[in-house]
């Protein structure tokens, strides 16, 4: 069981207009804030106000619970929060913009967001080694002075010097190339398992499920007996006022208290097909009878007077909306109205109607033409095409459609019509003519109502609209870690040339000769040790971003975090195809009874039960042909109905039940052939006898009379 208070909230918006916020109204945010109890009492039953802070801000589509320094909003089912669920009230200000609260799509994620920015440019290589230096060579021993000799000839080389001593550092290197990305590492080991991350939130609500499959057979149907609304009235006083409603005052039946004897006017409760009949008696002056409907004159009969009563009969089939009202009344001053006059309706609001039925609900189906006007089939047809009847009558062509079933035709209505059409996306009939569901195409979200409903002013119910929907570009990815360490740079240039070695040793001691040649300059020295590493050379600058390396392995799977909560129910899936056709349903249970008869020979007896010969339909039996009794098997609401042609005598007709005078019809004959007819709804028990009789040697009806009767509904 749901708490009463929980499907108020539920269904907030199937009796109320929508509104921001918990409503001032509800008890459940009462209950909330009698925890708070150092707000004054006033704000408190308010609810939208808070100490120092103010109003309390709405968020559409939310609900909101107050803490102490706090508000926390949710939002309702199928929508998502965007933005913090809780404000504070701080300095007399609230610190957060509001949240809002977004319809959840009902489509696949959006694409991923772009690539991120390269990562920052790793640190330069370290600075080659400067290059060797070679050692200074040692001075040679000078030689003595000799004589001044001849020009020798050049002397030979001189041996290698030894190598000097370490030159001075190198100037500092420029900075070296950027090197090139390093090797993929290899796999790490993998990491600890991280702590357990705190409880997710809803995942968005996943896409419709797909079309289930077939289920099992079901059990035979269930019979739904019609709704119920019946009446028949009796006038008691002749000549009526013209141009206002009948008042018949007499009720015979009117167990719905559809109709009103005090103003003569019979309301729709239920909206449904309703059919209407009434049989009058015209005396000392003519008469002019209309059906109205809602101030609409839909039927109008007419019958002259001549000498002695005459019978005016008329009737429509009529579709009606919840409130809609239906009377009788006299114009023209043609009032003459006799007091046995009857009013009649009563409602055919099940789907299928057999057109027998139809047949006996049309006034007129077996008569001939006469000097009053009928309301059978073709005189509906014509009094549409001359424009008498309103637009919700529904004789013959407009509004049922016949379906061929073999023996038997029948015939469907609907109520509302066919489904609005609701532009991007498609409906699904639930129950025809009654309820649709609407579903958006993809890349479209529904706004409004997903079913709606056949109001009872037989309107559909304002669908919902689809809206285009995009899912937002994904936030901008983070920065990618730093390149690898670069490669070592190149060695630096070479050191400062060592100095060059001293002069070989003299030759022999001349005579002092004069002044040699300068020697030629010795070869050079062997290249000197390698010096000292040169002091670390200035960072360079960063190097451009490393390709993005190649994803590493995914390690191991973390502890699963805490389960989330339940996500909201998704919506209904589409109706799966049409099962195989279930056994046929066992009807035998069903209410019915119905029965149509007519005479075989002219004049029967009179001041005795009418014997019918002929059986036109009698299908459950309960009609004795014997006995010319129609005998209630079922208890209910019966209709009866006779049409008779009168000829060479007056007709004096009465409808019995039990022996007791139901409706009394009389006509008078002009030589030449008159019609009578009359009926009634009346309720009727177990065992119950209806019957025709002639009275009073006023016999003069032919064979071609007509009897019929039928089960409107049952009654416990």
């Amino acid at each position: 069981m749901t708490p009463v208070w929980l499907l108020g909230v539920i269904l907030a918006g199937f009796f109320q207009a929508p509104t921001d916020g918990v409503s001032a109204d509800n008890p459940l945010a009462d209950i909330t804030l009698r925890s708070f109890n150092n707000l004054d009492a006033e704000v408190i039953a308010k609810r939208n106000y808070f100490p120092n802070c103010g109003p309390i801000p709405h968020v559409r589509y939310a609900k909101f619970k107050l803490l102490r320094t706090s508000v926390r909003y949710t939002c309702d089912s199928g929508y998502t929060l965007i933005g913090p669920n809780i404000i504070y009230c701080q300095n007399g200000n609230w610190d957060h913009e509001l949240p809002m609260c977004q319809a959840q799509p009902k489509f696949k994620p959006g694409p991923p967001g772009d690539k991120g920015e390269h990562g920052p440019i790793g640190p330069p290589g370290d600075k080659g080694n400067s290059g060797p230096i070679g050692p200074q060579g040692e001075n040679g021993p000078h030689g003595f002075k000799g004589s001044k000799g001849e020009i020798g000839f050049p002397g030979p080389n001189g041996q290698t010097g030894i190598p000097g001593d370490t030159g001075l550092p190198g100037p500092q290197g420029n900075p070296g190339l950027f090197g090139e990305n390093g090797d993929k590492g290899s796999k790490g080991d993998n990491g600890i398992p991280g702590i357990p991350g705190s409880k997710g939130d809803n995942g968005l609500r996943g896409a419709q499920g797909e079309t289930g499959y077939i289920g099992q057979m079901g059990p035979p149907g269930n019979i739904i007996l019609p709704v119920r609304s019946a009446f028949c009235v009796k006038l008691t006083s002749a000549s009526p006022n013209c141009n206002t409603p009948i008042l018949f005052n007499e009720v015979l039946y009117n167990g719905q208290g559809d109709y009103d004897p005090v103003t003569g006017i019979f309301t729709a409760s239920i909206a449904g097909v309703y059919a209407f009949e009434y049989f009058c008696e015209v005396y000392t002056k003519n008469a002019l009878v209309v059906l109205v409907l809602n101030g609409k004159v839909v039927i109008s009969t007419y019958q002259s007077y001549y000498s002695f009563y005459e019978i005016l009969s008329g009737g429509a089939i009529l579709r009606l909306c919840v409130g809609d009202k239906v009377w009788l009344e006299t114009q023209q001053s043609n009032n003459g109205l006799a007091i046995g006059s009857y009013f009649m309706g009563y409602l055919k609001h099940c789907k299928m109607t057999p057109v027998w039925l139809l047949g006996v609900i049309l006034a007129g189906f077996f008569q001939a033409p006469t000097d009053g006007v009928s309301a059978g089939i073709q005189q509906s047809i014509d009094l549409m095409e001359r424009g008498y009847l309103s637009s919700n009558q529904l004789p013959a062509v407009q509004a049922i459609k016949p379906l061929n079933s073999g023996l038997q035709k029948r015939a469907h209505m609907i109520d509302c019509g066919p489904a609005p059409l609701v532009k991007h996306g498609h409906s699904i009939i639930l129950v025809r003519g009654y309820a649709v569901k609407f579903t958006c195409n993809s890349g479209f979200i529904l706004i409004g109502p997903a079913q709606i409903i056949c109001l009872p002013n037989c309107q559909w119910d304002k669908p919902p609209v689809c809206q285009s929907f995009t899912y937002p570009k994904g936030p901008k990815g983070e920065q990618g870690d730093p390149g690898s360490r670069g490669m070592p740079g190149e060695p630096g240039d070479e050191g400062f040339r060592g100095v060059s070695g001293n002069t070989g040793s003299p030759g022999l001691r001349g005579q002092k000769g004069d002044n040699g040649w300068n020697g030629v300059p010795g070869s050079k020295g062997l290249p000197g040790f390698t010096g000292p590493m040169g002091p670390k050379g200035y960072m360079g600058m960063n190097g451009m971003p490393g390709q993005d390396g190649d994803p590493g392995d995914f390690g191991q799977t973390g502890i699963p975090g805490l389960m989330g909560n339940t996500g909201p129910k998704g919506e209904v899936g589409l109706p799966g195809p049409i099962g195989s056709m279930g056994p046929p349903a066992d009807l035998s249970s069903l209410a019915q009874s119905a029965f149509c008869v007519n005479l075989c020979n002219n004049q029967p007896p009179t001041n005795s039960i009418i014997i019918f010969q002929n059986v036109i339909y009698n299908d459950q039996g309960d009609f004795n042909m014997n006995t010319g009794q129609f005998i209630a098997r079922i208890s209910g609401v019966y209709f009866f109905k006779y049409i008779c042609e009168v000829f060479t005598t007056n007709a004096y007709i009465v409808l019995k039940r039990n022996d007791d005078i139901i409706v009394k019809s009389f006509q008078s004959y002009h030589d030449t052939y008159e019609m009578l007819s009359g009926g009634c709804i009346i309720q009727l028990n177990c065992g119950d006898k209806v019957y025709l009789e002639a009275l009073k040697s006023q016999n003069g009806i032919t064979k071609f009379s007509y009897f019929m009767g039928f089960l409107i509904f049952p009654c416990s």
